[in-house]
């Protein structure tokens, strides 16, 4: 046996003198030579040391590697991975990506990695190398008044860690990278065109906890959900990548808050603790909002698509403007080499697919003069846009008075032109997300479960005051109906409203005594059909209410 070992180590340490008189250094620093004859036929010398479980499902290994069985791009003798990547000599440019391409590309004077994704990914009159889904026109609608990630900002640096196919490390502190990479979302080593995420790394919701998950972690997925990767940026990293700190915010309207913990039902209401999450759009969980009314406008309006249990993704709002008038959901196989499918840039802001108004009015006026719909056309693409201006009966909400009919057409339209009110959709859905970080608005429940203390998503903007000597404006909810206690463009609103009955279609109001001298109105009981008086003692109290100091907590659940 001592023999046999002796042998052996003769054998190695020979092959290694051979070696090294054949290749150089390379073969003992293939990363570090600058003789760089270590072979490279074909990607295989590169796969022996660099395992990538997948990479021949990639769409770039499938591309790359049909151009050189057609006999193109010689230059590269059969190698897939020289397409981005050099040969292994000095000077190493960042991830040893082709130092030609990306010499005089710099951001801040260092070198800026995306600018090698552009080499393909850009339009025909650029000349790309490969043709390749064009991304680097969708980037620069950033410079014609549009929006767009950004990869542009100043004082970036390239990231070499221990992952290197990640531009940023989760859970890293990212003051130092003001800005993302094509592989913050993308992993080029095993994305394909049906899978954009395959392999990216993200974090989702795990037992109401944040856990990054994907290709390479403990909790392995291949191809996670889009707003996993959304989360890295604009989830609990969020601090470190943006200036605003919690509320008050700092900015107009808000933005760039913690999306996890808005989307999470478990995350506890900014100013009043003791509540759960009240109101969120359904992207992690379907939406706490199950009416009928919600119902029929998702359905009509995406032709059964979209339900009351559904839920969509972070780019079924935030993606191509090409896709301003697709109603429901944004699928991958509506992309094009001209116009893909992502979150890459828009003509609109904040990266939305179709306009949404983020105007609002004053302390004395509403923001608009008429009513146009193109103004909320990004809302429109899953509600039905009749239930919003189809006129003043149109029953398809639940935003209806008995007397006053549908006040989503009201206060829309200004009731077809006969009032001059021409609210927006911001003034009362101030952040669309989720209403758990409010800082401007109060809620109060009596006698409703827990489980059903949905708000609708109701936040109201800075400019609506609370009535008297409230310091919030106040949005109550009772199993029969709600009532908002507000000041709005100098108009006193202190009302009650709930949704009709679409069963018997009755327009007749349910008013007494006391209705009529607080212009108070609502609908019935749709579950008993009660006819009790609306207003009572306890009632009467609310119109005064001074709201309670439930920013620490003091009155329980529901404010009392």
């Amino acid at each position: 046996m001592r023999f046999l070992a002796k042998r052996f180590l003769l054998f190695f340490l020979a092959a290694g003198f051979v070696g090294f008189a054949v290749f150089g250094e390379s073969i003992l620093m293939p990363h570090r030579s600058q003789k760089a004859r270590f072979p490279h036929q074909n990607s295989n010398a590169c796969l022996k040391c660099h395992v990538l479980s997948g990479w021949h499902e990639s769409q770039h290994y499938q591309e790359f590697s049909r151009l050189l069985k057609e006999g193109k791009f010689p230059q590269y003798h059969h190698n897939a991975c020289l397409f981005c990547h050099i040969r292994h000599a000095l000077p190493v440019p960042p991830r040893i990506t082709r130092f030609a391409f990306l010499r005089h590309a710099t951001i801040g004077g260092v070198t800026a990695v995306h600018t090698l994704c552009q080499k393909c990914h850009t339009s025909p009159e650029r000349h790309p190398i490969v043709p390749a889904p064009d991304i680097q026109d969708q980037f620069e609608k950033f410079y014609v008044g549009g929006s767009a990630m950004p990869l542009i900002f100043p004082g970036h640096k390239v990231f070499i860690g221990k992952h290197p196919q990640e531009s940023v490390l989760l859970g890293s502190k990212l003051n130092e990278f003001p800005h993302i990479e094509c592989t913050d979302c993308h992993n080029p080593h095993l994305c394909n065109r049906q899978e954009p995420l395959r392999g990216a790394k993200g974090i989702m919701n795990i037992g109401g906890k944040p856990v990054a998950v994907g290709y390479g972690t403990t909790h392995p997925m291949m191809n996670p959900p889009v707003y996993a990767i959304c989360f890295r940026c604009h989830g609990p990293t969020y601090k470190w990548i943006t200036p605003y700190p919690d509320p008050p915010y700092d900015m107009f309207p808000p933005g760039y808050t913690n999306k996890f913990k808005e989307f999470n039902p478990k995350s506890h209401m900014f100013l009043q603790p003791k509540l759960r999450n009240t109101s969120w759009m359904p992207v992690v969980f379907p939406g706490k909002n199950r009416s009928k009314w919600l119902n029929w406008q998702l359905k009509t309006a995406t032709h059964g698509e979209l339900t009351v249990h559904s839920t969509i993704e972070c780019t079924d709002c935030h993606n191509n403007n090409a896709f301003s008038k697709v109603h429901g959901r944004v699928s991958l196989s509506m992309g094009t080499y001209k116009d893909p499918v992502g979150p890459h840039g828009s003509i609109h802001h904040r990266i939305l697919r179709a306009k949404y108004t983020f105007k609002v009015g004053t302390a004395t006026r509403s923001p608009f003069t008429h009513y146009n719909p193109k103004d909320f056309a990004l809302c429109f693409n899953c509600h039905n846009e009749k239930a919003f201006d189809g006129g003043r009966w149109d029953k398809h909400t639940g935003f209806y008075s008995k007397t006053f009919g549908n006040l989503h057409y009201l206060h829309l339209t200004g009731d077809g032109g006969k009032l001059p009110v021409y609210e927006s959709c911001m003034e009362c859905h101030y952040d669309v997300h989720s209403n758990v970080m409010t800082d401007t608005t109060l809620f109060i429940f009596h006698g409703i479960a827990p489980k059903n203390e949905d708000t609708h998503l109701i936040w109201f903007y800075p400019g609506v005051k609370g009535l008297g000597n409230n310091p919030y404006p106040e949005w109550i909810k009772t199993a029969v109906r709600a009532t908002c206690l507000l000041v709005c463009h100098d108009h006193v609103m202190n009302f009650h409203y709930s949704g009709p009955d679409l069963r018997h279609g009755s327009r007749t109001p349910l008013r007494t005594r006391t209705d009529r001298r607080s212009s108070s109105y609502s609908g019935p009981d749709l579950r008993h059909g009660s006819r009790t008086p609306l207003r009572t003692r306890t009632d009467r109290r609310l119109s005064s209410y001074s709201g309670p100091d439930l920013r620490h907590g003091r009155h329980g659940r529901h404010g009392k």
